[in-house]
């Protein structure tokens, strides 16, 4: 996910959750670009053939050391089924091996 995707994914954050996700900053297109952009979360992203977002997955860093928290996934109704969370997933997981997380937390 690049810092300009943040307003499709608050959308697709609309439209999976509606205003009931618990993590604010999802729902505020300029904190999410400045998380993504100062690499404070590494976020991935599915796009449609449309090029919308139809899924999300993060890790947010620590400032406790190299470990992550993994989570604030979601993939909208239409596209589920799809095992895209899982490839999402598997994508965060090289980026936290490139990033030299030694752990991550589910």
């Amino acid at each position: 996910m690049l810092a300009t995707d943040a307003a499709a994914v608050v959308a697709c954050v609309i439209d999976v959750y509606g205003h009931a996700y618990p993590q604010e900053a999802l729902y505020d297109r300029q904190r999410l670009s400045k998380l993504v952009a100062h690499e404070q979360w590494v976020a991935a992203i599915a796009l449609d053939a449309d090029e919308s977002v139809v899924a999300y997955s993060a890790l947010e860093l620590s400032t406790f050391g190299p470990i992550a928290e993994s989570g604030m996934s979601m993939v909208r109704t239409e596209h589920r089924r799809r095992r895209l969370l899982e490839r999402l997933r598997n994508f965060l997981n090289s980026m936290a091996v490139e990033f030299g997380l030694d752990g991550r937390i589910v």
